[in-house]
């Protein structure tokens, strides 16, 4: 049984129309790795240690979410320290959520022709800019969706 990850487009966009109003929503195609770490001011290897989810504009969500860094790639924060980080309009077009509540992420079955919300590691690897509270970066990914091409690229950056 062949399994693949398959990122909520136009299937969660659907759904959404009738639930909130409509609202575009383009996203540009993701930077290479070295892009993204070139443009971030702060890379981490970081764990979920809490997420606070609190009723955004229009019917979204916003998370709050603290986490706890393992290993920094780039910038200031040390190993056990915390940062917090924000996403806005989860269950919007564009929102993810650290929790995949909504899912944005599904594990298709195609023998059963069923989907099924993938539960996503609580290890992150962050590119962050600006300040805290950190605005969640579409690079950013949990570990369980990180290519192993992109991990030894960062780790490559880390001496």
């Amino acid at each position: 049984m062949q399994r693949h990850f398959t990122i909520l487009g136009v299937t969660l966009a659907s759904a959404l129309v009738a639930a909130v109003p409509a609202r575009a929503c383009s996203m540009p195609p993701p930077p290479s790795v070295q892009e993204a770490f070139a443009q971030a001011s702060a890379v981490y290897l970081a764990q979920v240690a809490s997420v606070k989810q609190e009723p955004g504009a229009s019917g979204s969500i916003t998370e709050k979410v603290v986490f706890r860094v393992l290993v920094t790639l780039k910038g200031n924060k040390r190993r056990g320290e915390t940062l917090l980080a924000e996403t806005a309009d989860v269950g919007d077009t564009c929102g993810r959520s650290v929790l995949n509540n909504p899912a944005w992420v599904e594990d298709d079955d195609p023998s059963s022709h069923k989907s099924t919300p993938v539960k996503l590691s609580d290890t992150w690897v962050l590119y962050l800019s600006g300040r805290e509270p950190y605005d969640m970066s579409s690079n950013s990914n949990p570990i369980n969706l990180v290519d192993p091409a992109e991990l030894r690229f960062l780790f490559a950056q880390h001496k």
